[in-house]
C-alpha cells in the first residue's frame, strides 16, 4: 500500500467515515493532527491501516509527541509496538469508542483478530470489584 492510500484511510478511519471530521484516536482533540507509525519507520514499521494512528500534535508535541518521548508508557497503552510485534493484535484505547483492534482494511473493531485472545475482556475481568478484605470473600454459615 502507498503512503498516500494509507493516509487517506487513516483519516477517514480517525473521522468515523469522513476525513474531515478526522480527530485524535487518543484525546479526541481536532487540529493539529499527524500520523503516527505504531512500529516506527526506522524500525521496519510499514504504511499499513493497522500500522497507523492518527494523533494529534507532531513528533514533540500532543499525544504524538507523548508517544515518541514516553516509548514504553505508549506501548504499555497499545499506541507503539516493538519491532516486528504483529500488527492488530493489541486493542487501542480510542478516546470516544474504547478500546479497539485495527485491521488492515483500515476498520476498528470491538473483538480480537481469530485466534488472538480478547484482551479488552481480560482488563474488564481484571477491572471487576474484588470483596475487601479478601478472607471475608466467603462468610462461614452461621
Amino acid at each position: 500500500m502507498t503512503e498516500d492510500e494509507c493516509t487517506r484511510i487513516v483519516y477517514a478511519r480517525a473521522g468515523l467515515g469522513d476525513p474531515a471530521m478526522a480527530r485524535c484516536e487518543k484525546c479526541g482533540a481536532a487540529s493539529p493532527l499527524s500520523r503516527q507509525h505504531l512500529v516506527k519507520r526506522s524500525h521496519g514499521g510499514s504504511w499499513d491501516p493497522r500500522n497507523i494512528v492518527i494523533l494529534c500534535g507532531d513528533g514533540t508535541t500532543g499525544c504524538h509527541g507523548w508517544a515518541e518521548h514516553h516509548p514504553t508508557e505508549a506501548e504499555a497503552a497499545g499506541w507503539a509496538y516493538k519491532p516486528g510485534q504483529a500488527l492488530g493484535v493489541r486493542p487501542i484505547p480510542h478516546h470516544f469508542l474504547g478500546p479497539v483492534w485495527l485491521d488492515e482494511h483500515g476498520n476498528y473493531s470491538y473483538s480480537p483478530p481469530p485466534g488472538e485472545p480478547d484482551l479488552a475482556r481480560m482488563v474488564e475481568d481484571l477491572r471487576a470489584p474484588l470483596p475487601w478484605p479478601p478472607h471475608l470473600a466467603t462468610r462461614p454459615p452461621r
